[in-house]
């Protein structure tokens, strides 16, 4: 049976993401238990926290995340989470995952945070399939962000005149800088393809 763990990292909005979960008809459980993870069909790393505050709530659980990646088990990281998957950011000290040989750079715009609605710019990929329009408009709340180019990057939005990378894939591994749990429509389909695609990991 699938089932959905969301790591307590101490920050984030884990509750909100809990929710949107259920609004798909799948129960996600926030939880810090390894079994758990270990399990879980997806683990899900939320967002609305810093960069450095969201790797700390992850730094014992490093080896696990990182094995799990390994194995081809499939991982989701929302706003800071997704940050978390790259080695460093500028918003704090400290090293994140490194599963994305980047560095997470600020936006640097006059109108920052970027908080509101951007459209998505996207590849072809069933992760960003049949979401209900041709022009899908998803909600973010940042003012960091990895870069729209490299490799893994699925999709680029836009603030103010800076392109930044909205969603990408490392194997089973995905990262989205938007939210989908406050995405509406749009977000619930992709959290729905999320889990059509975790379930076809393994």
């Amino acid at each position: 049976m699938s089932s959905v763990a969301i790591v307590d990292t101490g920050a984030g909005n884990f509750f909100g993401v809990r929710r949107g979960f259920r609004q798909i008809g799948v129960r996600a459980r926030v939880t810090r238990d390894r079994a758990t993870l270990r399990a879980a069909t997806l683990v899900v790393i939320p967002g609305v926290a810093s960069f450095s505050a969201t790797c700390r709530g992850l730094r014992d659980l490093t080896s696990l995340l990182l094995d799990r990646h390994d194995r081809g088990r499939a991982i989701l990281g929302i706003c800071a989470g997704f940050q978390a998957l790259a080695e460093r950011s500028d918003e704090g000290a400290g090293r994140g995952l490194g599963l994305v040989p980047q560095r997470v750079r600020a936006l640097g715009t006059a109108r920052c945070p970027h908080i509101g609605w951007s459209r998505l710019v996207r590849r072809t990929d069933p992760l960003l399939d049949r979401l209900g329009t041709d022009d899908p408009w998803v909600f973010f709340a940042h003012s960091y962000a990895l870069p729209a180019t490299g490799r893994g990057i699925l999709a680029s939005a836009e603030h103010d005149g800076v392109r930044f990378a909205a969603a990408a894939r490392w194997g089973a591994t995905v990262g989205v800088q938007f939210h989908p749990e406050l995405s509406g429509p749009v977000g619930r389909r992709f959290l729905s393809n999320m889990m059509a695609s975790a379930e076809g990991t393994g």
